[in-house]
C-alpha cells in the first residue's frame, strides 16, 4: 500500500518546498482534488543528486542551508517514485534524484 501512493506521485509537480526543524517538505500539485488536500513528501536526511549531476547530502537537522539546492525541483514534476528496503527515490523530470530514508 505504502508503494502504490508514492507510486501514485508519479506526473505530479512540485509546487512548495518547505524547510523547518530538520525537516524538508516537498508539496506537490495534483489537479485531482484529493480529499487529505494536496500531497507532499516530508524528508529529514536524504541524498539529493541535481538536474546537473551535482551530489548534496542534505541535513536539515545540523545545517538547513544545506537544503538550499533543493529548491531547484520548484515547478518540476516527479517522473517516478519507488520504495524498496525502506528507501525512497524519487526521480524528477529535469533529472534531479532524491534518495532517503521513508517518512516515519
Amino acid at each position: 500500500m505504502v508503494a502504490d501512493w508514492y507510486a501514485g506521485l508519479s506526473g505530479l509537480e512540485v509546487e512548495q518546498v518547505w524547510v523547518w526543524s530538520g525537516w524538508v517538505r516537498i508539496v506537490l500539485f495534483d489537479p485531482v482534488p484529493r480529499a487529505a488536500g494536496d500531497p507532499c513528501v516530508d524528508l529529514n536526511d536524504f541524498q539529493f543528486t541535481d538536474a546537473e549531476g551535482n551530489e548534496w547530502d542534505v541535513r536539515t537537522g545540523d545545517d538547513p542551508r544545506t537544503a538550499g539546492p533543493v529548491l531547484g525541483l520548484l515547478r518540476c514534476r516527479v517522473a517516478t517514485a519507488q520504495t524498496e528496503d525502506e528507501v525512497l527515490t524519487l526521480v524528477f523530470d529535469n533529472g534531479a534524484r532524491i534518495v532517503g530514508d521513508l517518512p516515519l
